[in-house]
């Protein structure tokens, strides 16, 4: 009896599944998505698009590592490809693989010819995750090269903030949202300066605005619970509760004083051998009863 062998996969099969894997993709079925880039990897050195589908699925599919190797090996594919390297920079920088999706950026950028917006979401990334001072540097080339980019001058306020200059930052980030008050980059700039000013309740509704921005989870439950418990503390402070004060309210004085009369008791208890109830009461009360003036002495 003989079986059917089973075909290998002809590249026209291939990208019929690669196109359902596209609509699994835009229909929101991820997992049904990757497993059709699975039967397609066979092919993928004849169609390398499968790499881009399954990067954007293992990303949806929260498995960040997973999807920075599927970009990588389509990035890998398409070296003169902007769009790959900044995708490949994107998925990197959700992983915190930070080397490598700036240096991703930058290959998308020089390919690019230096593109405006790339270059400012690159000056973004620099004050966000970079040292302040080199990204201050780009940010201002950002805004340079696109004067009406909300999110060049929101890199350049994040980066003035770091360095701690707080006028600059406020005129820079105004700016930013004057241009584009739906701008993400504006937004979390602007709750970060919100924050380092004290403004809790202005901190606290934008953050409300941020709920649906991807990625932004993290620092808004940072920023909310630090100015819940900033408003907190102010509130009490204005009630005339004095933070800490339960943690000070033991009295050390009187705790150290009755605790040398209770021993001066029990030492002269055992010195007299006391078994009487007098002697007992003389041995006992006499310290107890020094004790309680000496402590009324000192308190007043």
């Amino acid at each position: 009896m003989s079986y059917p062998v089973e075909q290998p996969l002809g590249f026209e099969t291939a990208s019929c599944l690669l196109e359902q894997a596209e609509h699994a993709l835009e229909a929101g079925d991820y997992r049904h998505a990757l497993e059709l880039t699975d039967q397609i990897l066979p092919l993928a050195h004849q169609i390398p698009e499968v790499w881009r589908v399954r990067a954007k699925a293992l990303a949806f599919l929260h498995r960040p590592v997973d999807a920075v190797e599927a970009a990588r090996r389509f990035a890998s594919t398409q070296p003169g490809d902007v769009s790959a390297q900044w995708e490949l920079a994107q998925y990197a920088w959700r992983a915190g693989r930070l080397g490598l999706a700036q240096q991703a950026m930058e290959k998308a950028i020089f390919l690019s010819g230096q593109d405006p917006q790339l270059f400012a979401e690159y000056a973004w990334f620099l004050a966000f995750e970079r040292g302040p001072r080199i990204a201050e540097e780009i940010a201002q080339q950002a805004v340079q090269l696109a004067p009406n980019s909300s999110t060049a001058w929101a890199a350049l306020g994040l980066s003035q903030l770091r360095r701690h200059r707080l006028k600059e930052a406020e005129a820079s980030l105004g700016r930013a949202l004057r241009l584009d008050p739906n701008d993400p980059c504006a937004q979390c700039a602007m709750l970060f300066l919100l924050r380092e000013e004290r403004q809790n309740e202005k901190a606290l509704a934008l953050s409300k605005i941020l709920e649906d921005t991807p990625g932004t989870e993290p620092i808004i439950n940072s920023i909310r619970r630090e100015a819940t418990r900033r408003m907190i503390a102010t509130k009490l402070v204005e009630r005339g509760v004095e933070l800490g004060s339960a943690r000070h309210a033991v009295n050390w004085r009187r705790t150290v004083i009755w605790g040398l009369g209770a021993f001066v008791a029990g030492w002269m208890t055992f010195i007299f051998q006391a078994k009487d109830p007098l002697t007992i009461g003389l041995c006992v009360g006499l310290p107890l009863l020094f004790t309680l003036i000496l402590d009324r002495i000192l308190g007043d």
